[in-house]
């Protein structure tokens, strides 16, 4: 064949193999183009090298052999490959006997993207030729480089708009990742991947998630530079032979996560690669940010309705008691904590170590020696700083905490801070900050209802106990025994004298004798448990109610306080005391209880002092 007539073959070739460009993949027409030109070149030997975008090195893509054994051709092949990285003139310098080797190379957007490497006999065609039909095949490469391209932009566009519709149309983040994952998986099959999350997140295992980390030694990683900066970063990790690339997971508002892609080798991202992975990321990170608005709006109409809830059933003029069983039920179920204590500053309180309660519905950790402590160490700090604490492991601050996790929120309304509540729990980061915040709005809500609830309960309380010795007043006394013997089968009331508290007060002082009868009250108090009731009788004589005691019981008790007063009182008192009782189905009414405990009493005290009468 003329190489005229072989020029209108290798153009009608170069022509059929165009027009097939949307019908065949790249490989498919590459292939064909191969075995055509291989034909009519008559050529000994042909093959297509392609530069590989990641490793920036030569690749065999494809040889058809006619001639050559395989022993030469393999020598050949090294020689061709040994010299192609460093070509630059075009020519390969391969000795061949009898054989000519033609060198085509050709690019894509002005860069070497490959070789066509023909062998045929020596001088079976002139320069001329030669020229010709590597400027043709540099031609059909630029078309069929350029369809590709245009081809593999598409693929990426359709991608994106697949990607979009399917992660924007959920709220779900969980699917969002799974999403993402897989996506990237079917572009890239080749890289494996992570995802770095900037918060807690409850996702499926079988994902990579990972969190974010947050120290001294993290701010120096790649990965938080990223997270950082918004903008896509790379990395070669020389120990493990791998390249990263950390796309910001961005939205509108901030950067939520890191999509990790990890190569096996060290590789070239190649710079269009990395432009379609930063907005595949961006679309990511919107998807994200909407499914995170959505559901931070969901919990906050569920807080306000909580919140809305919580505070209507606290208007309903519910007791201190009631309001505080609320507040907890609500914490126990949002937190699910350890313990939970209601402190309350009383200013009321004499001793300037002891100015807080613990209110009746607190766990009874607090009313422990280790409770009490750390509760008095946070009403100091509360004192001197009333701002709600926050910690994932509060033993770092007080070591000696048998819990990690500490949540304390001051009960303030206006600028008066009427005490605060400690929550707890004994794993480290229990608590999560959307916990924290609701805490704080629940409590913030309910100061106000606990704050008057207390001040109800003290004025209650105030009406019917007596201001000094802080034990019931008679007229309460009266009021409950009344009670008792509707409901009860028998009673036993004693009645206490301090024997020659005159000589106290004139020795001593009234301020003196005030002290005395408070150290009795506090003897007493100690045995207001199981629902006896201690009472101010009046002046320095005190009384004892006893449901379900008999008059033994009443005379033992009487015995055991005299002697303690006698112990624990400074200067030292004695008590005379009388004990009277009753029982059902005798006609017996107060006056009659009340006026036989006194009689016993001033038989005790013509007795002479330290004595019990019981009657």
């Amino acid at each position: 064949m003329n190489q005229k007539h072989l020029k209108l073959k290798l153009k009608s070739m170069y022509f059929s193999v165009l027009t097939q460009l949307s019908i065949y993949t790249y490989d498919e027409y590459l292939s064909s183009f191969t075995q055509q030109l291989h034909t009519l070149l008559e050529a000994n030997y042909t093959s297509i090298y392609f530069m590989n975008q990641w490793t920036q090195e030569l690749e065999l893509f494809t040889e058809l052999n006619k001639e050559f054994n395989c022993k030469d051709i393999k020598y050949v092949k090294s020689q061709i490959e040994h010299q192609l990285p460093s070509f630059e003139k075009n020519t390969v310098e391969v000795h061949i006997d009898g054989c000519e080797l033609i060198m085509i190379p050709f690019y894509k957007e002005s860069e070497l993207s490959g070789y066509v490497i023909v062998i045929v006999e020596e001088n079976m065609y002139d320069e001329t030729f030669l020229k010709w039909l590597k400027k043709e095949t540099e031609r059909f490469f630029s078309v069929i480089n350029y369809t590709a391209y245009i081809k593999n932009e598409e693929k990426k566009n359709e991608l994106l708009l697949n990607f979009s519709s399917n992660i924007y149309t959920t709220s779900n983040r969980t699917k969002i990742l799974k999403n993402i994952i897989s996506t990237m998986q079917t572009f890239y099959p080749q890289f494996s991947y992570n995802i770095l999350l900037s918060h807690d997140h409850e996702a499926d295992t079988s994902l990579p998630v990972k969190t974010i980390e947050y120290s001294d030694d993290a701010t120096k990683r790649v990965s938080t530079e990223a997270f950082i900066t918004g903008n896509v970063q790379l990395e070669d990790r020389l120990v493990d032979r791998t390249t990263c690339l950390y796309a910001p997971l961005k939205g509108m508002q901030g950067v939520y996560g890191i999509l990790q892609v990890i190569a096996s080798q060290i590789v070239c991202f190649p710079e269009k690669d990395i432009q379609f992975i930063g907005r595949f990321s961006n679309i990511a990170g919107q998807a994200i940010e909407n499914a995170t608005l959505y559901q931070t709006s969901h919990h906050l109409v569920s807080d306000l309705k909580l919140i809305n809830h919580v505070t209507h059933k606290l208007n309903s003029n519910l007791k201190l008691s009631e309001i505080i069983t609320v507040v907890k039920e609500q914490i126990i179920n949002i937190c699910q904590p350890t313990h939970v204590g209601f402190i309350y500053y009383n200013e009321e309180r004499v001793n300037e170590d002891d100015l807080i309660e613990i209110l009746d519905g607190s766990s009874p950790y607090f009313k422990t020696i280790e409770g009490n402590t750390f509760t008095n160490y946070l009403a100091n700090i509360m004192k001197e700083k009333p701002e709600s604490i926050f910690s994932g492991n509060f033993t770092k601050r007080y070591q000696s905490l048998s819990y990690k996790s500490l949540m304390t929120i001051p009960m303030k309304h206006a600028t008066t801070l009427h005490g605060f509540i400690v929550i707890l729990h004994k794993e480290p980061s229990a608590f999560s900050f959307e916990n924290f915040m609701l805490m704080e709005s629940l409590i913030q809500h309910s100061a106000l209802a606990l704050a008057n609830a207390i001040l109800k309960d003290q004025l209650e309380k105030a009406v019917i106990t007596d201001y000094l010795t802080k034990l019931y007043s008679r007229n309460y006394l009266d009021k409950m025994v009344h009670m008792h013997m509707e409901d009860d089968e028998t009673g036993a009331l004693v009645l206490f004298d301090i024997d020659n508290f005159k000589r106290i007060n004139d020795t001593y002082g009234h301020h003196i004798g005030d002290k005395v009868i408070i150290q009795i009250a506090d003897v007493l108090l100690s045995y207001s448990g199981d629902g006896n009731i201690a009472s101010r009788w009046g002046g320095e004589e005190l009384a004892l109610y006893l449901p379900h005691a008999t008059l033994e019981d009443g005379v033992q008790i009487a015995s055991d306080i005299r002697k303690k007063v006698e112990e624990h009182t400074y200067p030292q008192v004695t008590l005379s005391s009388g004990v009277s009782t009753w029982k059902k189905g005798i006609d017996d009414d107060v006056n009659d209880i009340f006026i036989r405990a006194d009689r016993a009493l001033y038989k005790a005290k013509d007795l002479g002092k330290n004595r019990v009468v019981a009657e």
